[in-house]
């Protein structure tokens, strides 16, 4: 069985990305390589986000941004119109409101809630 990221490699079936997701976040949290683990958090904030789960990819887009902050590892400039996009295609999709509302507790999580969350999405 092939474990690729579907960000990566688009053919690969969910269940084996999140297979790969499940795997990885652990090691990346364990080795406390803290840019993977936002990665992993975002990544799979984009696959819920695409799928419809715009109240989810919120919170975990928060809590990864949370966790970039408090590890001093900020967006690259070349991740940033991605991350935009994301950003304001939940915030469109669900109103101003509920966008805020979701931030805020997604920003609470700590990194292991935020992991918890990712590795919870459907």
């Amino acid at each position: 069985m092939r474990r690729y990221c579907t960000t990566c490699f688009p053919d690969i079936r969910r269940r084996d990305a999140k297979q790969w997701a499940a795997e990885h976040i652990t090691v990346t949290r364990d080795l406390r390589w803290y840019e993977g683990t936002v990665k992993i958090v975002e990544g799979i904030a984009r696959a819920v986000a695409k799928a419809g789960q715009s109240q989810e990819a919120v919170r975990l887009l928060a809590a990864a941004g949370a966790l970039r902050r408090a590890t001093q590892n900020p967006l690259r400039p070349a991740e940033q119109s991605e991350y935009d996009r994301v950003v304001a295609a939940v915030r469109e999709a669900l109103g101003v409101e509920a966008f805020e509302a979701l931030w805020t507790e997604g920003a609470a999580l700590s990194p292991e809630q935020a992991i918890a969350a990712a590795l919870a999405t459907r």
